[in-house]
């Protein structure tokens, strides 16, 4: 099955491409707040920033509704 725009494993994929930490990989709610804030950082002129920035914050909200 191919990952869709908002999928996990496509900001995973994204994000090997792009000055993260290895800890801040991890998916989980904490580390998507850490992207939101700090992805643009070192990764301004990445051509794939904003997609990264938007997948982050659809998981952030889908968790939030969840709890």
């Amino acid at each position: 099955m191919p990952a869709t725009t908002s999928s996990p494993l496509r900001l995973l994929q994204i994000l090997e491409t792009m000055d993260v930490p290895e800890r801040r990989k991890l998916l989980n709610r904490a580390n998507i707040g850490w992207l939101l804030r700090n992805l643009r950082v070192r990764n301004a002129e990445h051509p794939e920033i904003d997609e990264a920035l938007t997948i982050a914050r659809t998981l952030r909200k889908t968790w939030l509704v969840k709890s």
